[in-house]
């Protein structure tokens, strides 16, 4: 029985002892393949001619007319920019108006919660004052002291939380504010 993979080993082991006659062999057979080519061919000599002249790519941008195809597809690639341009100012625009509305509302809530938590500081301060001027039991004191003091310490950090909070709605505020003015700027240049 034959194996396919010695036979295929036997036949490169023979090609590389005789390389030359290898190449020869190959080379004959490309011969015959070209002068077949050009002797079936039926416009003659001129066949290669022919095919250089199909090769030729100053040819090809002639007969499809390249010129005038990238021509109108550089214009409507321009006139396309143009369109995405003014659609994005006017989103631009309209982002700016959002934004210094938006920065509007978030200083208003800013403020509210500033007046809120001034308003429990205030009550912290007033219920420590009551509970000093007070007189009574000892462990009603105590108790009331106790109260006054978490009460201090839960309007403080309330109003620590609410700080930290508007201040970082009054960034946005900012930010947004200094957007819609870009866009705007951005606006009236481009409208002169």
């Amino acid at each position: 029985m034959f194996e396919d993979k010695t036979l295929t080993e036997d036949i490169v082991a023979e090609i590389r002892k005789h390389p030359g006659i290898v190449g020869g062999t190959v080379a004959i057979l490309a011969g015959v393949g070209f002068a077949t080519l050009f002797l079936r061919q039926r416009t003659g000599p001129r066949r290669y001619e022919v095919i250089r002249d199909r090769l030729d790519p100053r040819v090809w941008a002639d007969e499809l007319s390249l010129g005038e195809r990238l021509g109108s597809f550089g214009r409507r690639v321009r006139d396309d920019a143009a369109d995405v341009a003014d659609v994005t100012r006017d989103r631009a625009a309209d982002f700016g108006e959002r934004a210094r509305d938006f920065g509007h509302d978030l200083g208003d809530h800013a403020r509210d919660l500033g007046d809120r938590a001034r308003d429990l500081a205030d009550e912290a301060r007033d219920r420590f004052d009551r509970w000093r001027g007070k007189r009574g039991r000892r462990r009603q004191q105590r108790a009331f002291m106790n109260a006054t003091r978490d009460a201090a310490s839960n309007a403080r950090d309330f109003a620590q939380d609410h700080a930290r909070e508007g201040a970082a709605l009054l960034t946005v505020a900012l930010i947004a504010a200094a957007i819609g003015a870009i866009a705007l700027e951005n606006r009236k240049v481009s409208g002169e």
